[in-house]
């Protein structure tokens, strides 16, 4: 199935990237995570990334989200009581960031994309086969 192709292919990418900074992640859904799902991302336990899905009878397309620096208060305030309001608790303790993950307090969104700009996943070096 394309939508689980695609899920697999993602989460093996961003477990290859956030290898770089010394971060192993999960899969699977995160109980009081922000919008859980069967395609979070976690780390401890704690949810770090979240993937979503739009699917149509000719296409699929994914996107993903993950907080780089620390969740502030007001926005996790806010997380939380826009989840209220369709029946999902979220829990913050039950979530993080990258740099709370990676235990790098000053790691910003430009630091990210920087490093992760060349990463390709064990799958895309199979793909293209001995050189």
């Amino acid at each position: 199935m394309p939508l689980d192709w695609m899920n697999h292919s993602l989460t093996a990418w961003f477990e290859t990237a956030l290898s770089g900074f010394g971060v192993r992640g999960a899969p699977g859904r995160v109980e009081g995570g922000w919008c859980p799902g069967f395609s979070d991302l976690s780390v401890r336990g704690r949810k770090l990334i979240g993937l979503g899905f739009r699917v149509t009878r000719d296409w699929v397309v994914m996107r993903g989200m993950m907080a780089v620096a620390p969740i502030a208060e007001e926005d996790m305030d806010l997380l939380v009581a826009c989840h209220r309001l369709i029946g999902v608790e979220v829990v913050p303790a039950a979530n993080t960031s990258l740099a709370d993950a990676a235990g790098l307090p000053d790691l910003g969104v430009a630091d990210v994309i920087e490093r992760w700009r060349d990463v390709r996943s064990p799958a895309w070096h199979a793909a293209r086969g001995p050189r």
